[in-house]
């Protein structure tokens, strides 16, 4: 199995893919990415970076 964080980059390249994110429809925040993955602020800053 891979890292958390590479699991959680799949899911939003995939959700980006699907149209769910774009230009004008921003990623959610940090806090709600930790919310929504269950992981750290740490494991967030480093998938979005």
């Amino acid at each position: 199995m891979s890292a958390k964080y590479k699991q959680i980059v799949d899911v939003l390249e995939q959700n980006i893919r699907d149209g769910l994110f774009n230009e004008t429809k921003k990623l959610p925040t940090e806090e709600a990415l930790m919310n929504r993955f269950e992981v750290s602020r740490n494991t967030i800053r480093k998938v979005i970076s």
